[in-house]
């Protein structure tokens, strides 16, 4: 057996909460108004007890039609629906509507109870039940038993009470394994307690000493307490009824319509792009910018609709909306929600959520594309459309998971798959993701980008990344378009430079790459051959000339490179003469044990101009120490 909630729907006065009481001998009306008024207003709770650990939860819910938003909150977390139709009354308003809600919903299974049947005969009976038929035809309840029942028969109670335990039977369990999933629906106080909520547990498994939050405001509580019907357990899973008393959170700081989740495994979100599907008992179509209610969970949030595929929803049709939110919203993708009018008196229809906080930037047509392959589309295809929408932003697989609402084994054989099949691009270093499409599109840009530099700036031999970054690229992640260039090199698409900081395309830059070649051999074997006589940046013009490159540039490559050093302002050497001349003051300070700038001429044959900015070059390698006019050899401390 499963722990499973069953829900009650139907009109007022039917008897929903009399015929609770027959089969579990509770009253569901708690509050005094109720009794005063013998009227069912909130929600209230039951259970079928089947063993110690086996229970059928009940949740009662108010017929009458001001009472609409309570029902909703109430049926939000259930698994079946105890239709309920007076036999003297037969199908009425709030039947239908009651009904249009568990369709929309997407509950999948229940029982109709035909109450009060000691008032009405036999035949009375049979004509009412063809008329339910003909009234749940095309909806979930279309094969439902039939319980013809009255409270103050027992037979007929108990006959419906097995009903239910069959269909309880039949239901499939939640899932434990996952995040854990709470909208509360209750909220009081207790003496030497302190804040407790109630609710039905969608998902996961609640555990004492386990720390939460209170969604949307992220409020961080600890459970101390778990009851479930009453008895005090340290552990309950989904599909129960269940009072959780939360510490770090007072009475006022939690309310119906909040959230009790694991950190970071729901959404949070005021924007979203959902389907709708209007209901065909409706009168009127449902306009574009129309205000709303929204209820998903057991929240209640007005709203604005904007439709994207249509001018005009008409009752019985369907559509793409986005949905504007005036306070967050705490769901999951493929979450069911109901909508209603503005005034709260006509329910005028439900869907699915397709995407939260979705881009704002995009064309109508491609919007809806997206979201019909998340409504419509497999797993992989749903996963791919996830990364694809990102862009050019990348998607880590933690986000892939939340925005797809797939368990994390299933999601992550899946994006494996995507990208052995080549359609979306890992990067190792962080384990991120972007599509291949358009991965391909940035390296293609990419080039295309560099050719029109080069056009612009043509002495120019590299361009740095930054540089081409911020003048093309400017909206690109800093490590995706390190990335894209890293992709490019390893295909030989793009070359990158001596010093590992500039970058060209290889496609028709062979004769840039061939000149630079050659005048990055002839500045060295200029440096070589001066040794520490060499020219500036300046001088070394009258060494070399080049149409096609800028010789400072390839100067500049080199000394990033450390093949040539810059010792000062106008002073250059090569590294290997340096390191020759590193060798000989070593030996002569070895000698004299001090030296000054006139030995190093004399030893180098070089001028003060190199002598200084040389010695102050070995004083910052800790090669060499001043001290005063004079150098020694340099001692650590």
């Amino acid at each position: 057996m499963k722990n499973v909630v069953m829900g009650t729907a139907g009109h007022v006065d039917h008897g929903k909460t009399s015929l609770i009481k027959a089969m579990t001998g509770i009253d569901c009306d708690r509050l005094a108004e109720e009794k005063k008024r013998e009227i069912t207003i909130d929600i209230g709770f039951a259970n079928i007890d089947l063993s110690e650990d086996n229970v059928i939860g009940i949740v009662d819910v108010p017929g009458h039609e001001r009472f609409i938003k309570n029902m909703l909150a109430g049926v939000s977390g259930i698994d079946f629906v105890l239709m309920v139709i007076a036999a003297d009354d037969g199908v009425m308003p709030q039947t239908l509507e009651h009904l249009d809600i568990c369709q929309l919903l997407g509950i999948k299974r229940g029982i109709i109870a035909i109450t009060k049947k000691d008032l009405v005969d036999e035949e009375w009976i049979e004509l009412l039940c063809g008329e339910i038929k003909q009234s749940v035809k095309d909806t979930f309840l279309e094969s439902a038993p039939i319980c013809p029942v009255s409270v103050n028969d027992g037979i007929s109670v108990r006959n419906l009470k097995e009903e239910i335990i069959k269909l309880a039977n039949e239901t499939e369990a939640r899932n434990e394994w996952g995040g854990l999933r709470f909208p509360v629906d209750r909220v009081f106080t207790m003496k030497g307690a302190g804040t407790v909520v109630t609710g039905t547990l969608v998902s996961g498994t609640f555990h004492l000493n386990q720390e939460l939050v209170i969604l949307p405001d992220n409020r961080e509580v600890r459970v101390r307490q778990l009851q479930i019907h009453g008895r005090s357990t340290e552990r309950a899973g989904a599909g129960r009824r269940i009072a959780v008393n939360l510490t770090g959170v007072d009475v006022d700081e939690v309310k119906r319509g909040n959230v009790v989740a694991e950190t970071g495994t729901l959404t949070v979100a005021n924007l979203l792009d959902v389907k709708l599907k209007v209901l065909k008992r409706i009168r009127r179509p449902v306009k574009n910018r129309s205000r709303i209610r929204f209820y998903i969970g057991t929240q209640e949030i007005i709203g604005r609709i904007s439709i994207l595929d249509k001018v005009i929803i008409e009752p019985g049709d369907e559509a793409y909306a986005r949905i504007r939110l005036e306070s967050e919203v705490v769901c999951n993708f493929r979450d069911n929600f109901i909508f209603r009018d503005f005034p709260g008196k006509i329910t005028l229809g439900g869907g699915i959520v397709l995407e939260t906080e979705p881009s704002l930037k995009g064309k109508k047509s491609d919007i809806c594309g997206s979201l019909k392959m998340k409504e419509k589309g497999t797993p992989e295809e749903i996963v791919l459309q996830c990364i694809e929408d990102s862009g050019y932003k990348l998607s880590s697989e933690d986000g892939i998971l939340s925005k797809t609402n797939l368990e994390s084994e299933k999601g992550s054989v899946i994006i494996k798959r995507l990208i052995q099949d080549g359609l979306a691009v890992k990067f190792e270093s962080d384990g991120s993701y972007i599509s291949r499409r358009y991965f391909e599109k940035l390296k293609s840009d990419s080039i295309q980008m560099m050719k029109k530099y080069f056009e612009e700036n043509k002495r120019k031999t590299w361009v740095s990344i930054p540089e081409i970054r911020s003048k093309y690229f400017k909206s690109i992640d800093k490590k995706l378009f390190n990335y894209v260039m890293e992709d490019l090199i390893n295909e030989s698409s793009v070359a990158r430079s001596l010093s590992g900081s500039g970058y060209r395309h290889s496609e028709g830059s062979e004769g840039v790459f061939a000149e630079e070649e050659r005048i990055r051999d002839k500045i060295q074997a200029i440096y070589l051959e001066k040794e520490f006589n060499g020219p500036d940046e300046d001088g070394l013009m009258d060494y070399v000339d080049s149409k096609l490159v800028e010789a400072k540039e390839i100067l500049q490559v080199l000394v990033d490179a450390g093949v040539i050093l810059k010792l000062g302002a106008h002073a250059f050497a090569h590294s290997d003469i340096v390191e020759a001349a590193k060798l000989k003051i070593i030996a002569l300070l070895k000698e004299k044990g001090e030296i000054n700038i006139a030995d190093v001429r004399s030893e180098l044959n070089t001028s003060r101009k190199f002598a200084v900015p040389l010695m102050e070059y070995f004083d910052s390698k800790n090669i060499t120490m001043r001290k005063g006019d004079v150098r020694v050899i340099y001692k650590a401390g």
